[in-house]
């Protein structure tokens, strides 16, 4: 079977998630979010401790995960 991936992106309050929880009590959407880590999870931590670098591979450990994971669909 073929899957549709959809990406919603959008200011902050703006409903995403609420659409994600919706569409996934359907038996036929899967929810792929990014997730977080600790490290992100950190304000300190993000906006004053890490360099970009180090940001830049937070974020892309989360990218890298999830597109695994949908190899396995």
């Amino acid at each position: 079977m073929n899957s549709v991936i959809f990406c919603f992106e959008g200011a902050n309050d703006a409903g995403k998630s609420t659409l994600l929880k919706k569409l996934s009590t359907n038996s036929l959407c899967q929810n792929f979010e990014l997730g977080t880590t600790e490290k992100l999870q950190d304000y300190e931590w993000w906006f004053h401790n890490s360099s970009p670098y180090e940001l830049i591979d937070e974020i892309i450990g989360l990218v890298t995960n999830r597109e695994r994971n949908l190899q396995f669909l």
